[in-house]
């Protein structure tokens, strides 16, 4: 797999996730726009105190999961009638269930699910709706800390540790649990994206010729965005009901909508802002990414809902999708999808800068365990995330069908979480969780977006110029 993770002229800021810290110019990036958000493995172990052993209970036998039983065990018996309430996102019930029945049986602990769509979660919690544990989605979290509503679970994981480096099962991806160096969530869903194509069309010698013969190079899964554009446009053959991508620009999509714009803005080098908090993104590669991003080889692009995506790449009628794991266990299911077996996957593409290419995967927006500041029962609360979180829990919820996808090492060797995906598949997920470049991690983060997503939906629809000056505005007191 062609990639390029220390690209030593890349122009933007220093940036990193829980496996690697790329220095690429910017030195205050962290600190400036996440906001003192643990980036990387020297960040988290400096704001969590070393290796998070400090207490009897880090010290006790046994992995995260029966530790967080046997101290909620005791802690319930001083609180009679102690039960969680969960918020979670609809499409996460299969993924919880086994985790809750296997949490109650092992600390009698009632559990209550209160279901609602993953869009409006967030705006749940800001609303103070009764909760002990949600499963937050985790560009949420600066406005949650600033406004009060979570519990900071620092010295709870100093005292119970939730073997986030366990040997063999590491965390890949923790850069979203952190503000201003205190632990406010654990990330459990690898939500890093990934670019689906048409296998059968790629091995078509007959396409296979007709491409080299009009472009001059090989058909293959495209390395560059270039390539890509010329291979979606080639497969783009709408009388034959035949899409060149399911890729939505409809704000119906949320940030899912302009994702594929943030990779190519950054596979040109670039970060958002400055060391300042000024926006770049009116600079050349942002608006040759705009205009590159402005296509018209796609399916109900301005039209559709992610979910609309998803079912109309699974019935067969695009060649390429950039999407999630949850739509990867959509597309793995014989009994339901046109394009099982017939897939293969990438990184997204990425850019070429002084002749190297520069790969960019992109995490959004994922969920985390967080508790509520209201929670009569917070360290239960935090045990319980604590328990879902571990190697062993976190293993059984991805191996179900639901939003919630593989974020430790030990996933990805699971044999039945690759049987649940393919293990080509998670494969090329667990590269992109390796090099992602982390969703925006700061408050204020839903304004900066819907401004965004206003300004390109506008040059989309002819609305604007992309070369006009775009009205993106930093938001003081970050």
């Amino acid at each position: 797999m062609e990639r390029n993770t220390d690209h030593p002229k890349r122009r933007g800021q220093a940036i990193g996730n829980g496996s690697t810290t790329w220095e690429i110019g910017r030195r205050t990036f962290l600190k400036g726009v996440i906001m003192g958000t643990a980036a990387g493995p020297s960040v988290v172990g400096s704001a969590w105190g070393g290796d998070l052993v400090s207490s009897a209970h880090a010290q006790e036998a046994g992995d995260a999961a029966s530790r967080a039983a046997s101290a909620a065990t005791a802690l319930a018996r001083r609180k009679p009638g102690a039960r969680l309430r969960i918020l979670e996102p609809f499409n996460t019930l299969a993924q919880l269930r086994p985790i809750v029945e296997r949490w109650t049986k092992d600390t009698g602990i009632p559990v209550e699910h209160i279901e609602v769509p993953a869009l409006e979660i967030n705006q749940r919690i800001l609303q103070k709706e009764p909760f002990d544990v949600a499963l937050a989605r985790p560009p949420g979290i600066p406005d949650f800390a600033a406004s009060g509503v979570l519990v900071d679970l620092t010295e709870l994981a100093q005292q119970y540790d939730p073997d986030r480096h366990a040997k063999g099962c590491e965390v890949l991806y923790n850069v979203a649990d952190f503000y201003q160096g205190r632990l406010f969530g654990f990330c459990c869903d690898g939500d890093a994206l990934v670019m689906f194509y048409r296998k059968d069309l790629l091995d078509n010698p007959e396409e296979q010729k007709r491409f080299a013969d009009q472009y001059g190079y090989p058909l293959s899964v495209p390395a560059t965005w270039n390539e890509f554009d010329q291979i979606v446009r080639f497969f783009h053959r709408p009388n034959q009901g035949l899409h060149g991508g399911a890729m939505p620009r409809a704000a119906a999509g949320g940030v899912a909508s302009i994702a594929e714009w943030i990779i190519r803005y950054h596979a040109k080098g670039h970060y958002p802002f400055d060391d300042h908090m000024h926006p770049q993104i009116n600079n050349d590669g942002g608006v040759e990414a705009l205009e590159e991003w402005i296509t018209d080889y796609l399916d109900g692009a301005r039209t559709n809902t992610w979910f609309q995506h998803v079912e109309a790449y699974r019935a067969g009628r695009s060649f390429a999708h950039l999407g999630y794991g949850a739509d990867q266990k959509a597309f793995w299911d014989p009994r339901q999808s046109r394009v099982y077996g017939k897939l293969t996957w990438g990184l997204p593409p990425g850019g070429t800068i002084e002749g190297e290419l520069l790969r960019t995967p992109f995490f959004t927006p994922g969920h985390s365990y967080v508790v509520s500041k209201y929670s009569p029962i917070p360290e239960i609360a935090y045990l319980f995330c604590q328990y879902a979180y571990s190697p062993k829990m976190s293993t059984i919820a991805v191996r179900e069908q639901g939003f919630l996808d593989p974020f430790r090492e030990c996933h990805f060797t699971d044999p039945a979480t690759r049987d649940a995906y393919g293990g080509e598949y998670l494969d090329v997920l667990h590269e992109s969780l390796r090099l992602s470049i982390p969703d925006l991690y700061l408050r204020g983060r839903e304004e900066y977006f819907d401004v965004l997503t206003e300004n390109l939906q506008a040059a989309d629809l002819g609305q604007k110029n992309p070369r006009r000056r775009w009205t993106a505005r930093p938001r003081p007191g970050i």
